[in-house]
């Protein structure tokens, strides 16, 4: 899975269930009202991002959590944290061409077709009916969490929240690579791209997506 960053990035995965680190105290003060496979996911997507960090020849300091519940990194560093109930992962670089860091997973399977009415965009769904039936909901999972990997590369410096229906997703026939379009404008001072590229991978039983916002 690699193969979702260049180089400039520092990924790291791990099973939730045989994560056997633990949390620092500046991380542990998010977690007071955690139920426990919450708690489990929390603690899994840190240890990776500490691990990133250490891999990239950073501090592995404690990753603390913004008002919209986004990961704060050291500063010169981007990234992205993602965790199923089975899988973890982080994804960190101090590249400065690099704006923002997308990273989203999601179980390779179908996605419940009332998600999709409120996930896909009509032009999405016009793609996904062009696929054959029994492939339709499946490469749906691919939009959602697309989308999911746009948002969290663009939110912590432009500090704008979309929804689902703000951002049209272009799969690859591949279902390998996609361009993702922002529909809307920004509403900071910060001006989001009007479109980014990011990669899809399927590997233990997961969507796996990322973004990267250039310069």
């Amino acid at each position: 899975m690699q193969r979702l960053f260049p180089p400039e990035v520092e990924f790291v995965t791990a099973s939730v269930a045989a994560c056997d680190g633990v949390l620092l105290p500046a991380e542990r003060v998010h977690t007071e009202r955690m139920v426990p496979k919450r708690l489990r996911e929390f603690t899994a997507g840190r240890v990776c991002a500490r691990q990133a960090l250490t891999q990239l020849g950073t501090e592995a300091v404690a990753i603390g959590v913004g008002s919209q519940r986004e990961p704060l990194w050291p500063d010169g560093i981007v990234g992205s944290i993602a965790h199923s109930n089975a899988w973890a992962a982080a994804a960190v670089s101090a590249e400065p061409a690099f704006l923002g860091l997308g990273l989203d997973l999601e179980p390779d399977e179908d996605l419940p077709a009332e998600v999709l009415e409120r996930v896909c965009r009509p032009e999405e769904r016009a793609w996904l009916e062009a696929r054959p039936s029994g492939d339709r909901l499946r490469l749906a999972r691919a939009f959602f969490s697309a989308k999911e990997a746009l948002f969290k590369s663009v939110f912590p410096r432009a500090r704008t929240w979309l929804e689902f229906e703000d951002v049209r997703v272009d799969l690859a026939k591949d279902d390998a690579t996609f361009v993702a379009h922002i529909l809307v404008p920004s509403t900071s001072a910060v001006p989001m791209p009007p479109s980014l590229r990011g990669r899809v991978a399927r590997e233990h039983d997961h969507v796996w997506t990322s973004v990267i916002w250039h310069r």
